[in-house]
Formats: structure tokens, C-alpha cells, sequence
């Protein structure tokens, strides 16, 4: 009875410890695919989102970047701030294009007020203000 409660024990073990390695190897596949390295990794996201922008037809007026490192993750956050400039719909699509994008953004804050567009009332213009995360490799 002892024998087969223990052999059950380490049959379990072994089992977890098996699903343990295959969550490692999805992490590791996930870092390496997801995460930008930070040599390439502004100029790429400076141009993916200008292109979602410019797709969804929304201008741009402004992209910023901060940086923080994690210590022990070997990540670094990188806060991204974006003003652009259009239609709801335009807006709409954007944020669509944020969450199908190859690229991994975490949506921290969002700010929409109506925008001056010079082109006399009633025409519908909004700005947006994104605060946004990604992650570098480091």
C-alpha cells in the first residue's frame, strides 16, 4: 500500500514536472517572438504605430518614450505616449489595429477630447491620448 501511494506521488511529480517544462517553452517562445530587442525595437514600434495611425486615418501629432528596467526579468518597459488626430471611427479602427498588431501592447490609460482642427464646428474631429507599455528584450 505505501509503495503505491509513493510510486502515485512520483508518477505526479513527474507529471508536473513535464507540464512545468512545456510552460517554459511556451514563455521562452513568447519572449523570443513577442518582445522587440532594444537595438531595433523603437524604430519599430515608432513605425507600426505611425502606419496604424496613418491606416486608420489618424494623424499623428506626437510619440514619446520612457524606459525602465525590470531587474531579474530580463525585460525592459518601455511607456510609450501617442496623440493622434481623426474621426471616432478613425479612433476605433486604430485601437482595433493596436490589438492585432504583431507587436505586443499593454493599454494603460486612454484620454478622447474633441481636437481644433481648424475646419469650423460640427466636423466630428477628436484627439486621442494613449498611454501604452511594451517590453524589450535585454
Amino acid at each position: 500500500d505505501l509503495y503505491k501511494k509513493l510510486k502515485g506521488d512520483v508518477e505526479r511529480g513527474d507529471r508536473i514536472r513535464a507540464s512545468l517544462s512545456q510552460g517554459q517553452k511556451e514563455y521562452d517562445a513568447f519572449y523570443k517572438s513577442d518582445f522587440l530587442g532594444a537595438q531595433d525595437g523603437y524604430s519599430s514600434i515608432e513605425t507600426d504605430l505611425t502606419d496604424l495611425a496613418a491606416k486608420s486615418g489618424l494623424r499623428t501629432s506626437s510619440i514619446e518614450f520612457t524606459q525602465k528596467d525590470v531587474k531579474g526579468r530580463g525585460v525592459t518597459d518601455i511607456g510609450i505616449t501617442e496623440t493622434v488626430e481623426g474621426t471616432y471611427q478613425s479612433i476605433v479602427q486604430f485601437i482595433n489595429g493596436l490589438e492585432r498588431s504583431k507587436y505586443f501592447y499593454l493599454l494603460k490609460d486612454l484620454k478622447l477630447d474633441s481636437a481644433q482642427t481648424g475646419q469650423g464646428p460640427g466636423s466630428g474631429a477628436l484627439r486621442l491620448h494613449l498611454e501604452l507599455h511594451t517590453y524589450f528584450r535585454t
